[in-house]
């Protein structure tokens, strides 16, 4: 629909299974328009070093989302010890958010928000698909 190309970027060269912000700025250009980070990932738990990729997101002037489907409803409540970085909004470039209210929000099932840090990302956001199924 938007003709946007994606370019995934290896996260077990170290089998640590961490996006690395050097990875990922070796690969911004001037046709990037944003970075996708996961606090945590879905398969291993791991969450993505947020802040250094907020410093590049605010370095290039593109958007950072975080995807927080599986840890936004529980790592604002995790000690220090447990989620040592920041990886929400407090960060200057994290630009949106995505939380999956059927994982930990008690919702039902396949249901999620997306979070944006400005009214104007959000109004951006708005769109129509005349050939939506509806699924």
């Amino acid at each position: 629909v938007l003709n946007v190309r994606l370019l995934c970027i290896d996260c077990d060269d170290d089998n640590s299974y961490e996006l690395k912000a050097a990875a990922v700025e070796k690969q911004i250009t001037c046709n990037t328009i944003m970075i996708f980070a996961s606090a945590p990932s879905f398969p291993h738990g791991i969450i993505d070093p947020i802040d250094d990729l907020s410093a590049l997101a605010k370095q290039y002037d593109i958007g950072l989302h975080v995807d927080a489907c599986l840890g936004g409803f529980i790592l604002p409540f995790c000690q220090e010890d447990i989620v040592p970085r920041a990886f929400d909004f407090r960060l200057p470039g994290v630009t949106s958010m995505s939380a999956d209210t059927h994982k930990y929000g008690h919702a039902t099932k396949g249901t999620s928000v997306v979070l944006f840090k400005s009214s104007d990302l959000q109004h951006a956001s708005y769109f129509s698909y005349s050939h939506w199924s509806g699924g």
